[in-house]
């Protein structure tokens, strides 16, 4: 929440729609209004006031955390930089994402992608229909939780590059590789690839 004396900053939609986040304006007349309008905003479940003396005695008053209101120009601008500086930041990281996840889920082989702990961090639309598995909630699973067969399991679990290992799945031959993605001496995960076998059972 930001609280504002009679009138409104003009500015304030343009960094919620920037930032996408939810902030609610407070005009106030009085410190009465003021105190009412922090009240109804704690019950709305807001737990940031941002003003001036009076709003961090209301924000005290109903448990919200305060932050200083910025008043000078220069002080202004430097706010709004750093948060057109976080906005691109992460803007960037989930473009990067959104491009890492096409990649992977226009390829014609089932992919998994692994952290160092073993959870999926990524799985395209052919692994989860290989694996019967819902889209919508394999991210952040342990791998070893999923997938059921021993011998995939017994792959992954030895954590280390295989090129082309043949496994039985469904009915069907499978090549597994695993290729560990390393940055330095440090791993921080893994890709898993399933490719269907030419050869016959």
């Amino acid at each position: 929440m930001v609280s504002a004396y009679e009138e409104p900053i003009e500015w304030l939609d343009f960094i919620k729609n920037f930032l996408d986040i939810d902030i609610k304006q407070v005009i106030y007349k009085d410190e009465k209004s003021l105190y009412e309008a922090i009240e109804e905003g704690a019950n709305q479940g807001f737990e940031i006031a941002i003003g001036g003396k009076a709003t961090k005695r209301a924000a005290i008053a109903n448990n919200m955390i305060y932050c200083d209101w910025v008043t000078t120009e220069n002080e202004i601008i430097d706010t709004i930089q750093n948060a057109k500086s976080v906005a691109l930041s992460v803007r960037k990281e989930r473009a990067t994402l959104k491009e890492y996840q096409t990649i992977i889920d226009v390829a014609s082989d089932a992919i998994i992608a692994i952290d160092k702990s073993g959870k999926i961090s990524s799985i395209n639309k052919i692994a989860t229909t290989l694996l019967g598995l819902d889209a919508d909630v394999y991210n952040g699973k342990s791998i070893s939780k999923i997938i059921k067969n021993r011998q995939i399991r017994k792959i992954i679990g030895q954590n280390i590059p295989t090129k082309d290992k043949v496994v039985k799945l469904d009915n069907s031959l499978y090549l597994i590789s695993i290729t560990p993605i390393r940055i330095d001496e440090t791993q921080l995960g893994s890709v898993i690839k399933a490719q269907k076998s030419k050869s016959k059972l």
